[in-house]
Parts: structure tokens; C-alpha cells; sequence
């Protein structure tokens, strides 16, 4: 849990399903733009080289980049969006064990509330 300027937001540490489901938006919706446009390049090119091959090898390469994309993407992203919010001045306000970001948000505000 993080906070700035009495605004609060959850990020998640572990796996996250939305980004291995959607591997090249999710990163650009957390607006780590270096991750999504690395993730469109790889699978871009793996895609480019299956159309121009057309064979079962680049359809193998196609299916091995993309998986490991969204592998990638699930294991990183939270993590990287938490690396970057800190880094514009977010400061850990708690730890706190929850169901859903909903949850979070509200054990947050009863346990610690804002000063003043």
C-alpha cells in the first residue's frame, strides 16, 4: 500500500493474471512503456518471421516467444509498477493482507488512517 498527497493505491507483489492474459496492454496501461513496446517487438517479430517462414519451426519460435512473453509479463509487471511508483515519490504507508485491491484500500484506511 502505498501513498502520496493523501491518495492511496494497492499493488499486488506477486503473480499478476491480467498481465499474462494481456501481456503488451497491461504494461502500457501501468505505463511502463519500455516493457510493453519490448513485449510488442519481441512477438512482432516472432509473428513477422512465422508469416514470412511459414513453417513449423517459426510456429513453434512464435508459440515459445509468446508464451515466454506472458510469462514474463505476469511475474514482472506488478513488481516493476510498484519499483516505479516508489520512484516518484509513493511512499509505503502499509503491508496489508487482502482478498482484492477493494479490500486493501479499506483495512488500509481503517488501520491507518491519514494524519490530521
Amino acid at each position: 500500500m502505498l501513498g502520496r498527497c493523501g491518495r492511496r493505491v494497492a499493488v499486488r507483489v506477486d503473480w499478476s493474471w491480467q498481465a499474462f492474459l494481456l501481456p503488451w496492454a497491461w504494461p502500457l496501461l501501468r505505463r511502463l512503456w519500455w516493457l510493453g513496446g519490448a513485449l510488442t517487438a519481441c512477438l512482432a517479430t516472432a509473428y513477422g518471421l512465422y508469416l514470412i517462414d511459414g513453417g513449423s519451426g517459426a510456429l513453434c519460435g512464435l508459440l515459445v516467444v509468446d508464451g515466454g512473453g506472458r510469462v514474463a509479463a505476469g511475474l514482472w509487471t506488478n513488481a516493476l509498477h510498484l519499483r516505479q511508483l516508489r520512484r516518484t515519490g509513493w511512499e509505503e504507508v502499509a503491508v496489508v493482507l487482502a482478498i482484492s485491491v477493494e479490500d486493501a484500500l479499506l483495512t488500509a484506511s481503517i488501520r491507518y488512517p491519514e494524519p490530521g
